[in-house]
């Protein structure tokens, strides 16, 4: 892989850091930094914890992911009124439901599941490289995640 294919790679991963440092750490993002203790525990909070769930969790970013979800609640919310979505989504008894309906109904016009699709892919991204410090893929399959 030439260098401009790991920028490439390097610059998608980065794309999901959000917060103070969100800027900072897309221009001088380095996969290389984080330590392999680290890494394992930010798979390991993903469900990632050996080189079988690592494919299983990249192909599922790929191929399904967040945006999924974000359809189907979309969808969901779309056939209520907007005055009634409030109060339907405040009914939910599970929480971590509710605020991702939540979540959607604030977004519901203003993203599309093309959005998310690109976040999914910068996730993709970054879990690949870190199960690659995790020694749980290949540097190969690392970087073939990256570009799919």
């Amino acid at each position: 892989m030439n260098k401009e294919q790991k920028r490439f790679v390097n610059l998608v991963a980065s794309l999901n850091y959000t917060g103070d440092l969100a800027y900072y750490s897309v221009l001088h993002y380095n996969p290389l930094d984080i330590t392999k203790d680290r890494a394992k525990k930010l798979l390991e909070y993903w469900g990632i914890v050996d080189a079988e769930t690592a494919h299983a969790k990249l192909k599922w970013f790929l191929e399904e992911g967040l945006r999924k979800d974000f359809d189907r609640m979309k969808n969901t919310l779309l056939f209520i009124s907007a005055p009634d979505r409030e109060q339907w989504i405040s009914s939910l008894e599970d929480e971590k439901t509710r605020n991702q309906y939540k979540v959607v109904n604030r977004y519901l016009h203003k993203l599309s599941s093309k959005t998310i699709a690109g976040t999914d892919y910068g996730f993709c991204t970054m879990f690949a490289q870190n199960a690659w410090i995790a020694d749980y893929i290949t540097s190969e399959d690392a970087y073939e995640y990256g570009f799919q």
